[in-house]
């Protein structure tokens, strides 16, 4: 939500996909960020705005085939921090009973990320850019680190948005994901079609706040099975020459010398 919108009353559409009646109760807590980018639920996080909404209804029922909107009611504190602050809202089922003492408990989770109004900095760096070194073939593995050092989130998604590498010419095109503030999250891609043999150089860039973060990477392309199969080849055809050489010079040379016996034996009568 961004700061303009924080005042208003948000809606949230659940929609009821299954064939039995659903019934659901809202929860909420604090998160953070995990490296692979999801969130991870915790009694305690930093920016938590697990305190500032209210959700409305906080119980409903949802007949099969049909959808139900809630309202999500935020009052920011005074004089918070500028900035994103985050929690998660979370639709639970009631627990299904399993075998013995086990109940399973099926919950829907949407994150809330809050943008507090105020001076506000989008500053994203690419910390680190890895792939194999070298590589005989095949599609290659390209990693992305990429740390938010301001106070807000940064979405890499949507046309335009995605985060992309570079490499001998080709797009890479990594998953889409936002890094929410002061989090560090690691995105890999696969560089499906590279060139059969090449000195390539990877490189991975991003533009926030009048800077440019560039990171790159060298890859090392070649066919080794092949060339080995290739050298494999050309050692048995020079064998095979060098044999065939062998065996011509033998036999000329046991002509030679037959020859020489029959002139001998000849003079001898």
């Amino acid at each position: 939500m961004p700061a303009g919108q924080v005042t208003k009353v948000q809606r949230l559409e659940i929609e009821n996909r299954g064939s039995v009646p659903l019934p659901l109760h809202a929860e909420w807590s604090e998160f953070t960020q995990a490296s692979n980018g999801s969130a991870v639920l915790q009694a305690s996080a930093p920016y938590s705005a697990a305190r500032w909404v209210t959700v409305v209804p906080a119980n409903l029922r949802i007949m099969p085939g049909t959808a139900r909107f809630v309202q999500v009611r935020i009052h920011v504190p005074a004089h918070t921090e500028p900035g994103d602050h985050y929690l998660e809202i979370i639709f639970m089922a009631p627990p299904v009973a399993g075998k013995g003492n086990i109940h399973v408990a099926e919950g829907l989770g949407v994150p809330v990320l809050i943008t507090v109004p105020g001076l506000a900095t989008d500053d994203v760096r690419i910390t680190r850019l890895t792939a194999p070194g070298f590589s005989a073939a095949g599609s290659i593995p390209v990693t992305v680190t990429v740390r938010q050092n301001g106070d807000v989130h940064h979405s890499f998604r949507g046309a335009g948005q995605q985060l992309t590498a570079v490499a001998a010419g080709t797009r890479i095109w990594f998953p889409p994901f936002t890094v929410l503030r002061e989090s560090t999250v690691s995105m890999t891609a696969r560089w499906a079609n590279p060139p059969v043999m090449c000195v390539c150089h990877i490189t991975v860039s991003v533009v926030t706040a009048g800077h440019r973060s560039l990171a790159s990477v060298t890859v090392v392309i070649f066919p080794l099975a092949q060339a080995l199969a290739g050298i494999a080849v050309l050692t048995a055809l020079v064998l095979a020459f060098l044999l065939a050489r062998r065996r011509s010079r033998l036999r000329d040379a046991y002509e030679a010398g037959r020859t020489g016996v029959t002139v001998a034996s000849n003079k001898v009568r």
